[in-house]
């Protein structure tokens, strides 16, 4: 997953060269050089620098090693497979933050990885997958006697990650979460897209067959292997079928129903159905599986098209619409559809608890899928309650100590920008009130504007573009000097 995410990075990065100062986050790359053409431009977020994300993986890894440290009576086999597979979590959690907030503002990113990975991600693991932990199924000491199903992370990545942006996006100003910006596909779009969706079937396949090396009684390796790799398939068929079906309506009503940016249907859905999938993994059966595929699509788009969810950036769409609630989805069908038997094989317990889901509760069981369900919901109540509390103490402090709410005053700064090409304009983001009603101070600077904007301009070297207005837009947001 994270050498295809790293590889489309790069690709896309080659082939659009950056025509901003390298010390912007965001890039516009107009279409055509015609004024009637000048507001469709394609937008391509660079990487985030590496160095701003390593701090919180770094710390995990410490954790995980210390716990397991602790924990002499666990071989150093199990100890090294278990610290590379949950830090392999870690760094998609890092990946995703990253994406969502690539387009907007690196520090958020950099500062919400960092809180994720060495804050909020430990205890949800170890309440969820470790020997203790109250939500663990094996664990002796399980919530209800049967602890919550999640087998290959849906709470643990997908509910963590997409949280933490949904709070972010609510609780910061709308000028670090919006993009005011047309967005055109980029070219051969559908293939990089096809590329990363595979590319995400895969890794969903490989995270679930590792769960199944470190849990798993070795005696079912080979038929739960088959399951982590049928189930994927199977739901990734459902939710690629609802996109396939979307799609085929929406090239009849494009008008009426698709975004001025929403990506390919067919992707948006298969991604939702692997992060639905990966709570129940091989604990669903096959045509479960295709039925949570199926479903997490359906929801995620309907999702995708509320109108709150259509003002934020795009990246922050996906995360939400897939990874929260392609994810919530997942650990509530998680106490639905666990089959009996694969349960008590998968978990181990050996006759003497019967644990399966709702959907197999039946007259005689005792409540027990009734109990898995509810165990369930409790345990996505918890861990979006922990995630959220801490991202808004998060909220708090960049409120507090750097990020302001928006304002309606002059956008930018005049000695920042007073060499860009000559070009300095006033921008009144929110009411456009009259220069001559602001403050003394303020109007000196508006009038120093003014004139630098209405003085003669020096011809542009040839072949050079004079930022638009967006472009301009966009660097105010994201520039470093804004937390100074």
């Amino acid at each position: 997953m994270h050498v295809g995410y790293l590889f489309r990075r790069v690709l896309l990065h080659r082939q659009r060269p950056s025509i901003s100062p390298r010390r912007l986050l965001t890039t516009y790359i107009p279409t055509s050089e015609r004024p009637e053409d000048v507001h469709a431009t394609v937008k391509i977020a660079t990487s985030i620098h590496l160095a701003n994300l390593v701090p919180g993986s770094v710390l995990f890894a410490a954790y995980a090693t210390i716990y397991y440290g602790m924990h002499l009576e666990i071989s150093h086999t199990i100890s090294i497979a278990s610290t590379l597979s949950y830090w392999s979590y870690s760094l998609t959690i890092v990946g995703v933050l990253a994406a969502a907030f690539a387009s907007t503002h690196e520090v958020v990113a950099s500062i919400a990885a960092l809180l994720g990975t060495a804050v909020i991600y430990p205890p949800v693991l170890w309440c969820s997958w470790l020997d203790e932990g109250w939500f663990n199924p094996r664990a002796s000491n399980s919530v209800f006697g049967v602890g919550a199903v999640d087998f290959g992370g849906s709470g643990v990545l997908h509910v963590v990650a997409g949280t933490m942006v949904l709070v972010l996006s609510l609780a910061l100003p709308s000028s670090t979460t919006s993009s005011t910006t047309p967005v055109k596909p980029l070219p051969h779009y559908s293939s990089y897209a096809s590329a990363s969706t595979m590319t995400l079937w895969l890794g969903t396949c490989s995270l679930l067959v590792n769960r199944m090396v470190l849990v798993v009684p070795a005696n079912y390796h080979v038929s739960t292997t088959i399951a982590c790799l049928v189930n994927p398939t199977l739901a990734f068929a459902g939710g690629g079928l609802v996109g396939y079906s979307i799609d085929f309506f929406v090239q009849n009503n494009h008008h009426a129903l698709k975004s001025r940016s929403s990506p390919d249907a067919v992707h948006t859905c298969c991604a939702a159905a692997l992060v639905a999938i990966g709570s129940l993994g091989p604990l669903a059966e096959p045509y479960v599986a295709c039925l949570v595929g199926a479903s997490a699509a359906v929801i995620v788009l309907v999702v995708s098209r509320l109108p709150w969810l259509q003002t934020l950036d795009i990246p922050l769409q996906q995360t939400i619409a897939i990874h929260l609630i392609g994810g919530m989805w997942g650990v509530f069908m998680g106490g639905v559809g666990g089959a009996p038997r694969n349960q008590d094989d998968i978990y181990g317990h050996g006759g003497h608890i019967h644990s399966f889901g709702l959907l197999y509760e039946h007259r005689g069981s005792g409540g027990a899928g009734v109990l898995q369900w509810a165990t369930n919901l409790l345990y996505l109540g918890c861990v979006m309650l922990w995630t959220a509390s801490v991202t808004l103490v998060l909220v708090c402090g960049l409120r507090r100590y750097g990020l302001e709410s928006d304002s309606p005053h002059v956008a930018f700064d005049t000695d920042m920008y007073a060499g860009e090409d000559g070009y300095v304009a006033l921008l009144d983001d929110d009411d456009h009130t009259s220069v001559a009603v602001r403050s003394p101070g303020h109007r000196r600077r508006s009038s120093d504007i003014l004139r630098r904007v209405s003085s003669p301009i020096s011809p542009m070297p040839p072949g050079s573009v004079s930022p638009s207005l967006e472009e301009l837009q966009g660097r105010r947001r994201n520039s470093p000097f804004q937390w100074v």
